[in-house]
């Protein structure tokens, strides 16, 4: 005999114990594709505190250091949170705590799920959120998203403090479409556009509300997108945003499909190196002269030179684009003139290379930074 799942006899409500939380698992979640990658959470939420390495990033600013997932007001319960074997979108299941629905009636845990499909495709991060009751009965509920963006740089995240930052600002375009701004003391303009579809209920300077009404099985679709650095409007649907999901994920099955094949006669061997040619692939990035590994998420997201070369000696029986991308960038690089500021003499090789405010306003040494080591000089 069927039982309701929000229908409990007397002798079981007194031993009930209240969900209103999940035991927290101190693991981030990578994203990344090209110069952009996501720091997360398990819950899949970038949290904004203070000291966090949280965020969305972009050529070594963080254009994104809030983005947070509320359900009725709740952080929802964690069910899931697994990257795909490709490290291409991060998949996180959810699921409601025990708490009042929008419509005042009592809201049993585990009855409204959430599944929140991340990535990062093309300077920009998209998220794909599906929601379903599961109960027998009609719910109203509020799903709220908290954004949020400091402009931080990469080296003010890591703990470096700055006498002066430029002025951030916030404009809401349209009823679906809100613009966080920064003016740099380098005079560049950075911006991160949030496009939600559909468009929400509310949206304001720094949160979004869904009002969900979700009959019995009944399921639906949201959208987010935070394009890096572009400031302009545009249609947004939840089509659009499934269409980058297969082109992103076919892009990093074409790239990956170029390393040779490995395989053995144990499971958990094969697993591994699985496993590290899907992380060494979602450093590569794509540069003018091919690809170019990156040296690590979050602090170390960029060029660095002898990680570079030490990668593509180890990977040119796997790959030997990658040895050809990196040396390609290196020569092209290379230091023609002295220049004591960046350690820079002529012939040397390029030790690391940043493009952020304060490399752009020499704060940091590292714009085109050639310390460390000298390399053999070239003739």
């Amino acid at each position: 005999m069927a039982i309701a799942a929000t229908e409990a006899t007397e002798d079981e409500s007194q031993f009930r114990i209240e969900a209103t939380g999940a035991l927290r698992e101190p693991r981030t979640r990578i994203l990344k594709h090209g110069e952009t990658f996501g720091v997360l959470n398990q819950f899949g939420d970038m949290v904004g505190d203070p000291g966090s390495p949280d965020g969305l990033y972009h050529q070594d600013t963080r254009f994104l250091s809030q983005l947070e997932l509320r359900l009725n007001g709740d952080r929802p319960l964690l069910l899931s949170s697994n990257p795909a074997e490709d490290g291409s979108v991060l998949p996180v299941d959810l699921a409601n705590t025990d708490t009042i629905a929008a419509d005042g009636s009592e809201l049993h845990r585990e009855l409204i799920y959430l599944n929140r499909r991340q990535f990062i495709w093309r300077s920009a991060y998209y998220e794909l959120l599906q929601i379903r009751n599961f109960d027998l009965r009609r719910h109203q509920v509020t799903l709220s998203v908290r954004f949020g963006a400091d402009f931080a740089d990469v080296f003010e995240v890591r703990g470096l403090k700055r006498a002066r930052r430029g002025k951030r600002s916030v404009e809401r375009l349209s009823a679906d479409t809100v613009v966080l701004g920064y003016a740099g003391l380098d005079g560049i303009d950075r911006a991160t556009t949030l496009h939600f579809s559909p468009a929400p209920a509310q949206l304001d300077r720094s949160s979004a509300e869904f009002v969900l009404d979700l009959g019995p099985g009944q399921g639906c679709r949201l959208a987010l997108r935070a394009g890096c650095g572009d400031r302009g409007s545009e249609d947004w649907t939840v089509g659009r945003c499934y269409r980058a999901l297969r082109d992103a994920r076919r892009a990093l099955r074409a790239s990956s499909a170029r390393a040779a094949a490995i395989e053995g006669s144990n499971a958990v061997f094969n697993e591994l190196a699985r496993r590290s040619v899907a992380d060494l692939y979602m450093l590569n990035t794509e540069m003018d002269k091919g690809p170019y590994p990156f040296a690590g998420i979050p602090w170390y997201s960029t060029v660095f030179g002898r990680d570079g070369i030490i990668t593509a000696l180890m990977t040119l029986w796997l790959d030997p684009s990658i040895a050809k991308g990196v040396l390609g960038f290196l020569a092209a690089t290379q230091a023609t003139e002295t220049d004591t500021e960046n350690d820079a003499e002529p012939g040397k090789i390029l030790h690391e290379m940043r493009k952020g405010e304060m490399a752009r306003l020499g704060e940091v040494p590292f714009g085109r930074y050639y310390g460390t080591v000298t390399p053999p000089r070239c003739s």
